[in-house]
């Protein structure tokens, strides 16, 4: 029963084509009741590209698709053409905007891969009147610290990509002994009905001739990206398909720079009849040269590529942003999420773009459910109850990656208890080897219920003691051993009905840090 009705939603993007069926109308009685055009200077934001006519679906769209908050009203602030070349001043007046068009969110699903002090003030002055904003974490990833602003102001909730419930969200594993390899499937790549078990051969760049003398009968084949022959293109699919011929059962190609990658087997100028044949996967360049070194003796290695909805994407920008507070908050669905496009057209898209629309329709149903909820507890309350996600070997994803978790829609709407903030960072030393931090509590009923309090941290060392009054759970850590680095930890709060998480960074260094 509850669909947005009553919320305002701005969406700062390309504009939004609202000739579109399902976004029809512009104005007061329409879907999309104004906005301005930042690119045209003139005030008919109309979308000439289609990225802020895919996010406005995945928001509120109210036709043949069905948006997370259908009954939703947008505003749409067009500060794009193209939605990657795009003015920071031209957001910054765009926020400004909203502010003053008193709308209940701000949807940002584009920024700049750098720091913007501006641009960071102008969303933390959203926020003070009241304004949840929410922005795309960006699509820098895998490498680490690659949110730009606005996504990494401490004020907005940062959403990173995951996968979703359709069969193309697949992963891979790669083991040789005891170590775990992190692999990525290329696009393109299909999953196993069952592991590969095989030796691994190393066959240079993976052309015809660097095959020629390999018996690659039933091996996993390790080649490098790239080619060491100046001006020379071989496509990922030329290097599949020689090793498919060659009779290798699958093939991994390692980064010619530092880092992993995602890659693609399809591309323009592929053969019309081509085919992918074997997985083809991408690996990192340190963990394709280690590997190679260990190929002088036969090593076997075992190689799975299956199905997992939750993973986060490897497109997704990483945190950390800052050494005091954990960036993304959380992060949702963002690859092959169907949308409405220009034209009265419909498209698959990918990217934390289309992930933070999901959150931005959640945030408008907690709104219409709870209008007086604050920005700082309306982020509480989606990044507490997300569902814990992990990487293809099981292991829950460090906070830079995914923040808090996969946004629970079912478990943040009927959730009871806000818990502010939602994320603690400790800085211990050895010359300060304890500190107090404290979570406001609130119950949205009113009646807070007694809590169980649980902490876990896989390192020794590190002492937890907690004491609840007067709405405040006060958190001490203690250092019992002497240990220097960096280490998660996670907070379960349970009140009978709900499992509330709040992830812990603890930094322990040489010299004290004391901050405010």
């Amino acid at each position: 029963g509850f669909e947005g009705e009553g919320i305002k939603i701005a969406v700062i993007d390309t504009g939004i084509d609202y000739n579109h069926p399902d976004l029809f109308g512009f104005g007061l009685d329409g879907k999309v009741v104004g906005g301005y055009d930042y690119v045209d200077n003139d005030k008919e934001p109309l979308d000439t590209n289609g990225h802020g006519t895919e996010v406005a679906g995945i928001i509120a769209a109210n036709g043949v698709l069905k948006g997370v908050a259908p009954k939703a009203k947008l505003i749409a602030y067009r500060v794009s053409s193209t939605g990657e070349a795009v003015s920071s001043d031209f957001i910054i007046e765009a926020i400004h905007r909203a502010i003053e068009d008193q709308v209940d969110i701000i949807n940002i699903s584009l920024g700049v891969n750098k720091t913007n002090d501006d641009l960071d003030n102008a969303v933390r002055e959203a926020v003070k009147h009241g304004i949840v904003v929410v922005a795309a974490a960006g699509n820098n990833g895998p490498g680490i610290g690659t949110i730009g602003s606005p996504a990494k102001s401490i004020s907005a909730l940062t959403v990173g990509a995951s996968y979703n419930n359709i069969t193309s969200s697949l992963v891979s594993t790669f083991e040789v002994g005891e170590k775990q390899y992190q692999i990525l499937p290329m696009l393109g790549t299909s999953a196993l009905s069952e592991p590969i078990t095989a030796r691994v051969v190393f066959g240079g760049y993976g052309r015809v001739h660097d095959l020629d003398n390999l018996d690659l009968k039933d091996s996993i084949l390790l080649v490098e990206r790239g080619s060491d022959v100046k001006g020379e293109t071989i496509y990922f699919s030329e290097k599949e398909h020689n090793a498919a011929q060659g009779g290798a059962k699958a093939i991994i190609v390692y980064n010619n720079e530092p880092g992993i990658f995602f890659g693609e087997l399809a591309h323009p100028n592929a053969d019309s009849n081509y085919y992918p044949t074997i997985p083809a996967l991408s690996m990192s360049r340190d963990d394709g040269i280690a590997l190679k070194e260990v190929l002088q003796n036969e090593t076997i290695a075992k190689l799975n590529v299956f199905y997992h909805p939750d993973f986060v994407t490897p497109f997704s920008s990483r945190g950390p942003v800052s050494p005091f507070y954990i960036k993304p908050d959380l992060v949702a669905p963002g690859v092959f999420v169907n949308s409405t496009l220009t034209g009265g057209k419909y498209n698959l898209t990918s990217g934390t773009s289309f992930a933070a629309p999901h959150v931005s329709g959640a945030v408008a149903l907690l709104l219409e459910k709870n209008p007086d909820l604050m920005p700082s507890e309306v982020a509480s309350i989606l990044s507490t109850t997300a569902d814990l996600v992990s990487d293809s070997y099981g292991n829950i994803f460090p906070v830079e990656i995914s923040g808090s978790g996969r946004v629970n829609l079912t478990k943040a709407f009927s959730a009871d208890m806000i818990i502010v903030p939602h994320n603690l960072v400790f800085n211990l030393s050895l010359e300060k080897p304890f500190e107090t931090k404290s979570l406001r509590l609130k119950s949205i009923q009113g009646i807070m219920p007694p809590l169980e309090v649980e902490f876990s941290l896989e390192e020794s060392g590190i002492k937890f003691e907690y004491s609840l009054e007067n709405g405040l759970l006060n958190v001490k850590l203690s250092l019992t051993e002497e240990k220097l680095g960096g280490f998660e930890g996670m907070l379960t709060l349970y009140d009978g009905k709900t499992r509330y998480h709040v992830p812990i960074l603890i930094h322990i260094t040489k010299g004290a840090i004391n901050t405010t």
